[in-house]
């Protein structure tokens, strides 16, 4: 599956340089590829293209969203967020699934997808590059398998800093909303396990 993905990404990028100047692509952003089906095929390939989107996106999104809210109930009964945030019905997290649907809808907002782009590769990159240090670490064969994880870790925290220079070059406001975003959770995350903290006590 990997392969075939590799493939498809290369030939569909490939093509689509061919098909449409440099110029025309990076102005187009995130419709490029509806152009592209359309050059390529007149309006079938336009709304081919469109269909494509809307069911790529849709899969992205229902994958995302359902896996992150059964995280989010996992970690709430581990007491390491509010149990509220955990509420199942029927074995579905569905409080969950409520919040983390209003702030992607509240991101969706935004005038363009950069800063949605942008907020959720950094934070992949940093969980990736935080579990791959904690798997080196904690590992107990110190051979290829920690120095693999090690090699992760810091490849992770390479692409995680050329995100951030890219983005205080680029687009300043995104990585200033990337940040109130990271303090915000931050605080939130703090005044959390203070408050169970004080409970348990």
């Amino acid at each position: 599956s990997v392969a075939v993905v590799i493939v498809v990404y290369v030939g569909v990028t490939l093509a689509s340089q061919m098909l449409l100047p440099d110029a025309t692509i990076a102005a187009e952003k995130e419709v490029a590829f509806a152009i592209v089906g359309e050059k390529a095929l007149g309006g079938f390939g336009l709304w081919a293209a469109v269909v494509a989107a809307l069911f790529s996106t849709s899969s992205a999104i229902n994958a995302t969203l359902f896996s992150t809210a059964r995280l989010v109930r996992d970690v709430s009964a581990a007491a390491e967020l509010p149990r509220s945030l955990g509420r199942a019905r029927h074995g579905v997290p569905a409080a969950a699934i409520v919040w983390i649907s209003l702030v992607g809808a509240a991101f969706s907002l935004l005038p363009g997808i950069t800063e949605i782009v942008s907020f959720g590769s950094l934070t992949f990159l940093l969980v990736f590059g935080l579990i791959n240090l904690l798997h080196a670490r904690h590992t107990a064969e110190p051979g290829l398998d920690r120095l693999l994880a090690y090699a992760g870790a810091l490849a992770c925290l390479a692409a995680a800093s050329a995100l951030i220079y890219y983005l205080a070059d680029h687009d300043v406001a995104g990585l200033v909303l990337i940040g109130i975003c990271a303090v915000v959770l931050t605080l939130a995350r703090a005044s959390f396990v203070h408050s169970r903290d004080d409970r348990l006590a």
